[in-house]
């Protein structure tokens, strides 16, 4: 009996903590619903940036209103309701922790590119990935959410003479104000100097940023910092995030990533001549760019006719006569006809 007494009890105290825990207002947009028009909203700001001339900002309030239409909700009710997001900034940011997976997963299936990195080859051992954090984070003005910053390790694979490579998508949500992302990327040398790169983002597209070990020093350790700046010109209660996806941070062994390209370059004019030299190949040009007759042909092969083509001079044939002597002028077989002064011409 007691036992049941005791259970009951336990029961009744978890009943009563749940009734306790907070939960959104009926008022409020709930966080799935927000989550929708949130995303149609960031379609609508992205179709709004794509129009690059005077009506930009004019389509951009009509997009945004048509999402709010499709959702039934008033302009109100979502200014309304952002106001106790942005008071409760851990719900909010749960909103945007899936809203950002959720966009990532949108533009890998219209075919971004998955690797942002293209120009260094990762899978030959001349680069790697290693970054360590997530590959997605949503920023919004209020701390702690407006910052992360991170260390990376540092270990034998990297190389004197490496090059950091720190790239990424931005994608902002603002109703209003300035945007003003910022990274920063900073590399320890062997020697403890330290080499720093800062970027301040504010569109949605692609950045990347570098550090080279250009004196060869080696890299003793690499960090930074990603944080969202707050525009104190702006209402407080308003839409305004940043989300970083496709964070990537590629180490490349520069040296060996030059002695490659140096080596395809000249295994390309390599293959360039022999072609060139090749029977059957294509020939060289004259000064006047037209092909040569190729001058590899054998002893017994008769060389290849080439029509006339403008601009030739061809000699003019010489002149043809049947066989036998050339007739002198004046001799000839009969009698010569008589001059005009009537005597005949005495013959030879």
């Amino acid at each position: 009996m007691r036992h049941q007494l005791n259970s009951l009890l336990i029961l009744l105290a978890l009943a009563v903590f749940g009734a306790c825990k907070p939960s959104i207002p009926r008022h409020v947009i709930q966080p799935a619903d927000m989550e929708d028009i949130l995303f149609d909203y960031h379609v609508a700001d992205a179709m709004a940036n794509q129009i690059m001339d005077s009506t930009r900002i004019y389509n951009s309030v009509l997009y945004k209103l048509a999402v709010l239409k499709k959702h039934g909700v008033t302009e109100a009710e979502f200014d309304s309701s952002m106001v106790y997001y942005t008071r409760h900034a851990d719900k909010l940011h749960e909103i945007y922790e899936r809203l950002a997976e959720r966009m990532g997963n949108e533009a890998m299936a219209l075919g971004a590119d998955v690797g942002s990195v293209n120009r260094y080859n990762v899978e030959n051992g001349e680069a790697a990935n290693v970054w360590i954090g997530e590959r997605c984070y949503t920023f919004i003005p209020q701390a702690p959410y407006n910052k992360v910053s991170f260390e990376l390790p540092v270990d034998t694979s990297y190389h004197q003479g490496d090059r950091i490579v720190m790239d990424f998508d931005t994608q902002f949500l603002y109703q209003e104000g300035m945007r003003d992302g910022v990274a920063i990327l900073a590399v320890r040398f062997a020697n403890d100097s330290v080499a720093t790169r800062l970027m301040h983002m504010s569109s949605d597209t692609h950045y990347s940023m570098e550090i080279y070990d250009d004196k060869s020093l080696g890299i003793k350790g690499v960090r930074g910092m990603f944080y969202l700046n707050r525009d104190r010109n702006a209402t407080q209660t308003t839409l305004k995030v940043m989300v970083l996806n496709k964070i990537r941070v590629i180490r490349v062994h520069e040296a060996e990533r030059q002695k490659r390209k140096a080596l395809s370059e000249e295994a390309k004019r390599d293959s360039a001549h022999r072609e060139e030299g090749r029977p059957g190949g294509p020939p060289p040009n004259d000064p006047q760019g037209r092909p040569l007759p190729p001058d590899d042909r054998r002893p017994d092969e008769p060389p290849v006719d080439r029509p006339i083509e403008d601009g030739d001079h061809p000699a003019p044939p010489p002149p043809h006569h049947p066989s036998g002597p050339v007739p002198h002028p004046l001799k000839s077989h009969g009698t010569p006809p008589p001059p005009p002064g009537g005597r005949p011409l005495p013959r030879e």
